[in-house]
């Protein structure tokens, strides 16, 4: 049988890139829909590139034009939709009913499967406010779809294993604890994990199945469904350590909503669901569903939940490891003349591996601070140095990065100077983490940028004033991967203000991804003070050592080490690079992703 012709909406989402990739792996001819609005991310275009380059056809298309999307469903059999449905981020479920709109009046669409892969809404109309929102809105779409006559599959995928294994389901919180852990209740009701690329491989398998038509599909891996206190056991097994122990109450949870924004009151909500009542798991699968383990057993969704490695600890997908970009990648160095042309190899070279990137980025600091640079930053892509944003895993990536942090102190800090050095962290759980495993023995500080907002080691998160943080003996700052939560950057900006300003010390900024501030990432009217950055923080800062890597047919990378200038590189053989540009101020990445690679 043919394969349908799939077109994803949201495909540079946190499931719709992966949606794309399972989409490709299958065979289908996929098409991609490239919203105008996304223009100033630079790193979603990166990403849109990619999948031209693996083969994938992008289509544009807006929300805001009607015919935009009814030209783009003319050109496939199956939609798939991914846009966000969830509140911390952004939530745009609603936004469907256009979608909806476009394929009623298309008329060719065999199948769509709208932006769902979690709970399933029909079983959620008893459910909390505001949390109910999520499921409301799902509904109103499902009710849409049915009342056009549209062919339909619902996938239900619960518990994203991203989100909710790496802090032992406790939310915001991102890297598993090694001395404490809060349980809901008795930590004994089961819910589901299922790692994303599997969710996005079932769902692709059931676009061209007949039996998946019109129903909803559950994905429930047997050896996947665990409870809370199953999950800590597992880690506890791993680390050779039992955590201390504490617990909390439904109605602690849902009284701790008080004062909380409203998007994190829609989560508290959706945990207690979860984790008290058991959505996921207190029901049989009816005439109405299916189950994907049962339909697909070849694509083997077995969790392999934790797992060690270099000290640290990473989320690995089981049978889909090997999709992880390789460490230590050997590449080559060139550099190019200052007209811009493209040069033979010279002493400016691109790094072959992590430990000459590092070797490198200590030189141009200590250049840096020699004249007299306060506030400097350092930015790699941590999952291969050949990588993009999103080609690795947050957890794996995470664990690299204070690895590489651990190495690269130990080659800038001389040992009289360790104890006046203070490493922030996003959070007060990843110090705990890093003191036990990657900086154990180590005599430099470790401190965090923000802390749970509530019960201790349970929540949310709030900033940290940094008053009381730094001491008078401290003379070096390094904030590691300061961008996991909004606030983590501008507490940031306090420590400058408040501790390095008119003073001796200085701050590095490693792996900051700052370039999603300076891109336009967060709207300026939703996020006043990030856009203040721009103008107030951002220019005082020396970007001393930075890769940054563009793919797709015009591919390149961005490099710079302080003091040199900008290049714009690109691959052009087995070790061996050639300069295509080069000036003396940083770029935008829009510029050369737009603009100097593809003129070159």
């Amino acid at each position: 049988m043919e394969k349908s012709k799939v077109l994803i909406v949201g495909g540079t989402g946190y499931i719709g890139k992966r949606m794309v990739k399972a989409s490709l792996a299958e065979g289908h001819q996929t098409f991609v829909l490239h919203r105008p609005e996304i223009g100033v991310d630079i790193e979603k275009v990166q990403l849109l590139l990619s999948f031209k380059e693996q083969g994938a056809r992008l289509v544009s298309g807006s929300f805001n034009d009607h015919q935009s999307l009814v030209n783009a469903v003319k050109l496939v059999d199956v939609v798939i939709c991914a846009i966000s449905g969830v509140h911390i981020r952004s939530h745009q479920i609603l936004l469907q009913l256009k979608l909806v709109d476009a394929i009623k009046e298309a008329g060719n669409v065999k199948r769509f499967l709208p932006s769902e892969f979690g709970t399933d809404p029909a079983r959620m109309g008893h459910a909390l406010e505001p949390g109910r929102v999520t499921f409301d809105d799902k509904m109103v779409i499902r009710k849409a779809i049915e009342e056009a006559g549209i062919p339909f599959t619902y996938i239900s995928a619960n518990c994203f294993a991203g989100y909710f294994l790496g802090g032992l389901c406790q939310p915001g919180i991102i890297m598993p604890p090694r001395d404490s852990v809060v349980l809901y209740g008795d930590g004994n009701v089961k819910a589901i994990y299922v790692e994303e690329y599997d969710i996005a491989m079932y769902t692709i398998k059931s676009i061209d199945d007949p039996r998946t038509l019109n129903k909803t599909v559950y994905i429930r891996p047997p050896e996947n469904i665990l409870s809370q206190r199953e999950v800590v056991q597992i880690w506890e097994k791993l680390i050779g350590k039992e955590l201390q122990k504490s617990s909390i109450s439904a109605e602690q949870l849902l009284s701790s909503m008080e004062g909380q924004p409203y998007e994190q009151q829609v989560g508290i909500v959706h945990y207690y669901h979860v984790c008290f009542e058991g959505c996921l798991t207190n029901f049989e699968i009816g005439e109405e569903g299916l189950e994907a383990c049962e339909l697909y057993p070849e694509v083997n969704a077995k969790l392999e939940t934790f797992s060690l490695k270099n000290d640290g600890v990473i989320r690995v997908r089981g049978v889909h490891a090997s999709s992880v970009a390789p460490r230590n990648r050997k590449l080559s160095t060139c550099s190019a003349s200052r007209d811009g042309n493209a040069s033979v190899e010279t002493d400016a070279p691109f790094p072959a591996d992590y430990s000459e990137l590092l070797e490198q980025a200590k030189v141009a600091v200590n250049l840096a601070m020699k004249d007299n640079r306060q506030l400097m930053e350092i930015e790699f892509p941590t999952a291969g140095l050949g990588s993009v944003p999103g080609d690795g895993e947050g957890g794996i990536e995470m664990t690299e990065s204070m690895q590489l942090i651990r190495e690269f102190c130990d080659r800038l800090i001389i040992p009289e100077k360790v104890t006046r050095t203070r490493i922030f962290f996003p959070e007060a759980n990843e110090v705990d983490f890093a003191r036990q495993s990657v900086f154990s023995g180590s005599s430099l500080k470790l401190d965090y940028l923000t802390k749970p907002s509530f019960f201790e080691d349970f929540g949310f998160v709030e900033k940290v004033k940094m008053s009381d943080r730094v001491k008078t003996e401290d003379e070096l700052f390094l904030v590691a991967y300061p961008y996991f939560n909004v606030n983590e950057i501008l507490v940031v900006e306090e420590l400058y203000k408040e501790a390095v300003l008119n003073t001796e010390r200085k701050l590095i900024v490693f792996n900051g991804e700052l370039d999603r501030i300076r891109s336009g990432y967060y709207p300026p009217f939703f996020y006043p003070k990030l856009g203040a950055l721009t103008k107030t923080f951002l220019p005082m800062m020396e970007t001393v050592y930075y890769i940054h890597n563009f793919k797709g047919r015009n591919g390149g990378t961005l490099f710079r080490s302080y003091p040199g200038p900008w290049k714009v590189l690109r691959r052009v053989g087995p070790r061996k690079y050639v300069c295509l540009h080069q000036q003396d101020s940083m770029p935008s990445l829009k510029e050369v992703a737009l603009e100097i690679l593809p003129s070159a």
